[in-house]
């Protein structure tokens, strides 16, 4: 089967951030300025974090980054949908998955690298 130009740019892509991700620090800080080239703002940690319709936000501390968007027609009763990733590798050679379950009343989706979870 021959690779179509959109999943080898996709590959490429993966490949330069694997390689610009020597460590969990560096994927944080890459994540981060995929993000403000997306349109992200940066905050940092101690700041107020904003919850204003329509904003986008990211923030890292050491090795991992959270990042959110408020819808444009957020309201206080808007639900809110969390997704949550760590890397301790992200050249990890093996992995396993955990099957997904719920933990405190929410959806757990949960990839396991290595020998860890």
């Amino acid at each position: 089967m021959p690779v179509t130009p959109v999943a080898l740019a996709h590959a490429e892509d993966l490949a330069d951030f694997v390689s610009d991700s020597p460590s969990s620090y560096h994927a944080a800080a890459e994540v981060a300025r995929r993000l403000e080239d997306a349109g992200y703002t940066r905050l940092n940690e101690e700041d107020a974090w904003p919850a204003q319709a329509g904003g986008r936000f990211v923030v890292v501390r050491d090795g991992a980054t959270i990042a959110w968007a408020v819808p444009e027609d957020a309201s206080a009763t808007t639900p809110v949908q969390i997704f949550g990733a760590h890397t301790d590798s992200p050249a990890s050679s093996s992995s396993r998955s955990r099957p997904p379950g719920r933990a405190d009343g929410c959806r757990r989706r949960s990839r396991c690298t290595a020998d860890r979870c």
